[in-house]
């Protein structure tokens, strides 16, 4: 089992920094067209179409899932290009929060435990830059503790309930 976790781990790693390069590369040089292409970015993959209104396979749940995590970090890497090559920008801290929002989809919407774990450390990271920065207004900083302290007692409650088992 552990020689699964590495690969799994470096796959995550490259297929990450593939979609940080591609963002990067195609950021406009505007402030406002490349913010409506972050914008742009957010939107979810449609679901994949059944005959008859059949359910979907586990298999093809999975790889729906797969594309749902794949799209929100693209996202948010996107969002971090935006950020990065303008920080001056009045769109640059809706752009942190964007970038955490996508991480945090990517986490809940994961039904792989390794890419949960890849997207947990990438929204505690947006988290923390996101607490830094000093433009963060009083109230997006409360909601932001307050998303932490709610998944803090989720983790608190599933660790309970887990032992119980």
């Amino acid at each position: 089992m552990k020689s699964l976790k590495l690969p799994a781990i470096v796959i995550l790693t490259l297929a990450f920094s593939f979609y940080a390069v591609l963002a990067q590369s195609s950021i406009p040089s505007d402030d406002a067209a490349a913010w409506k292409d972050v914008q742009k970015a957010t939107v979810a993959p449609m679901p994949p179409r059944t005959t008859n209104g059949e359910k979907l396979t586990p298999e093809q749940m999975q790889a729906y899932s797969r594309q749902m995590v794949d799209s929100y970090e693209a996202a948010a890497a996107k969002a971090k290009a935006f950020y990065t090559q303008f920080p001056d920008s009045s769109n640059a801290i809706p752009a942190k929060i964007l970038e955490y929002q996508m991480f945090r989809a990517a986490f809940y919407d994961s039904r792989d435990q390794d890419a949960r774990k890849s997207a947990f450390t990438d929204m505690a990271s947006a988290q923390d830059a996101l607490l830094t920065d000093s433009r963060l207004s009083d109230a997006q900083r409360y909601n932001l503790r307050v998303d932490i302290a709610e998944r803090s007692e989720e983790r608190r409650v599933g660790k309970e309930c887990r032992s119980r088992w």
